[in-house]
């Protein structure tokens, strides 16, 4: 990458010659072009000349290459020793579902995990009732229900 940003700055520099006309604004040209991460390293040096500059940054991204490739080799080791939690796999999705005392899963969701089961059934807001949902309601659009109390007597915005 910075390798490719040398050759760059260096075939544009030729045709930008008031801009790169001493070697100081060379270097500061250089410099601002770099991404940020390597830019901040590089101005740390304190560059005289281009090719300090251009050996900063080619050392910057070395380092930040191996460190990336260290994150990625502990990642890997981490994630194939993580004995506490399997993904299940759900619809298009992955769950972890812990794996405690209970191994059987819980009635209203199919899924294994602590506590109490917090999924509700699918509740009609315009009847009320269940197993159906209010786009599929058979209720007449006039005799609408509250969605907080269930009253037909008002609707939600009206409910006291």
């Amino acid at each position: 990458m910075v390798r490719e940003y040398t050759t760059s700055f260096t075939k544009k520099s030729r045709f930008t010659e008031h801009y790169v006309s001493t070697e100081e604004r060379r270097v500061e040209r250089f410099m601002w072009g770099l991404k940020a991460s390597i830019r901040e390293f590089v101005l740390t040096m304190k560059p005289t000349t281009f090719q300090e500059a251009v050996n900063a940054a080619k050392v910057r991204e070395k380092k930040m290459v191996r460190q990336e490739s260290e994150r990625g080799q502990l990642k890997r080791k981490s994630e194939g020793s993580n004995n506490e939690a399997r993904r299940q796999k759900v619809g298009n999705s992955e769950r972890k579902v812990w794996q405690g005392k209970s191994g059987k899963p819980y009635p209203k969701c199919n899924l294994v995990h602590r506590g109490e089961c917090l999924v509700k059934p699918k509740v009609c807001y315009r009847c009320g009732k269940a197993g159906h949902l209010s786009q599929d309601c058979r209720m007449e659009r006039r005799e609408r229900l509250c969605c907080i109390c269930k009253s037909p007597n008002h609707v939600q915005a009206d409910c006291p």
